[in-house]
């Protein structure tokens, strides 16, 4: 199984140096060009190339295309972190496995049993998968703090048009005086439309980058507003107003929520200490009686 190990960790090797274009495949006719483009690719850290599954290359083969398509889409979700590329992620993963199995082996030649090897299984498997956990947990609280957020920078992008400025103007202060996910989604298109994108491309490339419901509902009404004519002003009012209350309600089914959680730790903690103290004396009197 030491053998296995090793093996692992070469083919990981192997992989990374494919992947940075340190080592080629001989086909006839295209070496160069091929070292070229690999090059090009490993030293490309943009979000459009870097998360392409063609820069992948031989490393797509070590899983399934919808958990590539899965990866891809949380690292939009995640905020595309910089230097955090679809090909790092799955370097990474590699490493972790390669080197996970290579600790099972060496657990396993010490101690050669089947439960080792259905623990070692298991590890790798998890040790695989857990980049993968991880990125969509960030995802996940991005998300979530976005969701929280829109509510705040709605009104602060109402305040800004009631007091004269256009729409553009009013996000593009909101997004500079804001810390959050939510403003830098905000200067992120509005660079988008600076850079030639039209309206409804800038807006759609927003609601695309993101889960929540509420901020493709906000696009998608900012696209309809200019095609016909409807007041802005208005438009973000009616959407601060609705969206302040469907946070309020969050807040109150969670809280809600929270004796029926309270249930579970109350059962498993409290419960069985209060019987022990209760019924001891009982049950010892019992005792000397018998």
């Amino acid at each position: 199984m030491l053998l296995v190990g090793t093996v692992l960790l070469l083919a990981a090797c192997a992989s990374l140096f494919v992947s940075l274009g340190l080592v080629q495949v001989s086909q006839l006719g295209v070496g160069k060009p091929t070292r070229r483009r690999s090059a090009s690719a490993s030293f490309d850290g943009g979000i459009a190339v870097g998360n392409d599954v063609r820069t992948l290359g031989r490393l797509r083969l070590l899983t399934a295309p919808t958990l590539i398509a899965k990866a891809e889409r949380n690292l939009a979700l995640a905020g595309h972190r910089p230097g955090w590329t679809l090909r790092r992620l799955m370097l990474v993963k590699v490493w972790i496995a390669a080197f996970t199995g290579l600790l099972m082996a060496t657990v396993w030649g010490s101690d050669p049993s089947s439960r080792a090897l259905v623990t070692g299984v298991i590890a790798l498997g998890f040790a695989f998968f857990i980049p993968d956990l991880l990125l969509s947990g960030r995802a996940r609280a991005r998300q979530e703090e976005i969701e929280r957020e829109l509510p705040d920078l709605l009104d602060q992008t109402l305040i800004a048009i009631e007091s004269g400025m256009s729409f553009e103007g009013a996000l593009a202060r909101v997004g500079k005086s804001g810390s959050g996910p939510l403003a830098a989604e905000f200067v992120r298109t509005l660079q988008d439309m600076r850079l030639g994108m039209s309206r409804r491309a800038a807006y759609n490339a927003l609601a695309e980058r993101t889960s929540i419901d509420d901020l493709k509902r906000f696009c998608k009404q900012v696209v309809q507003a200019e095609e016909f004519g409807v007041s802005t002003s208005t438009l973000i009012r009616n959407l601060a107003n609705e969206m302040r209350l469907k946070r309020r309600f969050r807040a109150e089914e969670a809280a809600q929520k929270l004796p029926v959680k309270m249930v579970f730790p109350l059962v498993a903690c409290f419960l069985p200490v209060l019987f022990v103290v209760n019924l001891y004396p009982a049950i010892h009197s019992m005792g000397e009686f018998f």
